[in-house]
């Protein structure tokens, strides 16, 4: 058998097996985006923002499950958006806000995405950001983006 007719026969049995499957959902994979350690002092607030710029499909309204936590030097949770994911809607923005540590903290932006196909349209915006509570003035600012949010895991 020649190559050629050898790739032939595995692009069939391919598109057989997808035209095949029935299932409705896949196995949700999560994936964190971490932004690197800031030094948090005693007069400063850290704040994690997160958007989900997608816009609605015909078909599918926007949605994207995360879970934010902002972290300490030893890696203990100061604060997290709860144990459920919480799901963005086009536009919607989720918030974290820890005050004062004195020490190196770092925020995770955790996402999973949905089981159900055809797959929410997903376009995630997140910043991290420290500044003076009392003024308000910006030291840190960190931004970053997930355009990929709503697809497979592994790239």
């Amino acid at each position: 058998m020649s190559i050629r007719s050898f790739l032939t026969v595995v692009a069939a049995a391919g598109m057989f097996s997808a035209f095949a499957q029935t299932s409705t959902s896949t196995t949700a994979n999560t994936r964190s985006y971490t932004f690197p350690p800031v030094s948090l002092g005693a007069s400063q607030t850290a704040e994690l923002d997160v958007v989900n710029a997608a816009a609605n499909s015909s078909t599918t309204n926007a949605s994207c499950s995360v879970t934010l936590s902002i972290l300490g030097a030893t890696d203990n949770s100061l604060l997290t958006s709860g144990s459920t994911p919480t799901a963005l809607t086009t536009g919607q923005i989720a918030s974290l806000k820890v005050t004062g540590t004195g020490t190196p903290v770092r925020a995770v932006v955790t996402i999973t995405p949905a089981t159900t196909t055809p797959r929410p349209p997903c376009s995630l915006e997140f910043s991290f950001q420290t500044y003076d509570t009392a003024g308000g003035a910006i030291h840190v600012f960190l931004n970053g983006a997930d355009q990929g949010a709503a697809l497979p895991i592994g790239r």
